[in-house]
């Protein structure tokens, strides 16, 4: 958040930060937030633990506040480029916590999706592996797709929730030539900024400088 108020870009900052050997690089990338069936699941229980027998571990409260801030990060910034998204056509691409599994438990993806259900947003979602765990949540009030292409065809705008390799080597021409606006919300990092300046793409991601931004509300 820091970095995006001074636009400075969190991948060096983190880079610096990882040199020092007491802390490492491995758990600094930027992104929408953890989840799955163990971390989420564990620092509640801790804080829980804590209280019980009277410590208040006001720390471990304040990243849980934050991570849930986080995961819904990502529609604040569409509802200050569109305004309105009520009957947008969006594309979220990834709905597990992780690539590799169809874990879809505490992810992002859900609290993301139930907000711009609230917020009237047309969604179709698209993931290797968690259509099924998905649908079992949100049944037909959203759509499906079994690939990317489909997924971001004549969208307002695609969402990248989870790195997965499918998503992370599609070839960008496609949100050129198949988006109905080419607007990339990159919830994960996946891509190099110097890579997305050479598309004619308007890319927004975590905690860096958007490439190619919107100058005003879309539907204005």
């Amino acid at each position: 958040m820091i970095c995006e108020k001074l636009n400075a870009d969190v991948d060096h900052v983190a880079h610096g930060i990882g040199l020092d050997h007491r802390i490492g690089s491995k758990f600094l990338k930027a992104g929408i937030g953890f989840g799955g069936s163990c971390f989420p699941k564990d620092t509640t229980a801790l804080v829980k633990e804590a209280e019980l027998v009277g410590v208040d571990l006001k720390l471990l409260k304040s990243v849980i506040t934050i991570n849930n801030q986080q995961k819904i990060k990502l529609s604040e910034l569409a509802k200050s480029l569109f305004g309105n998204l009520n009957n947008i056509e969006i594309a979220i691409l990834g709905a597990s916590f992780k690539p590799n599994t169809n874990d879809i438990r505490h992810a992002p993806s859900i609290d993301l999706i139930n907000q711009f259900i609230r917020e009237g947003t047309k969604i179709t979602v698209y993931d290797p592996y968690a259509l099924p765990e998905l649908r079992k949540v949100f049944g037909d009030s959203i759509n499906y797709s079994v690939n990317v292409k489909d997924a971001i065809h004549k969208k307002e705008a695609a969402f990248i929730l989870t790195e997965w390799r499918e998503i992370v080597e599609t070839d960008l021409q496609l949100y050129e030539k198949l988006m109905k606006v080419p607007l990339v919300i990159d919830g994960r990092n996946c891509f190099e900024l110097t890579k997305m300046q050479k598309k004619n793409i308007h890319y927004y991601s975590i905690g860096r400088k958007p490439v190619n931004p919107i100058p005003q509300l879309i539907n204005k």
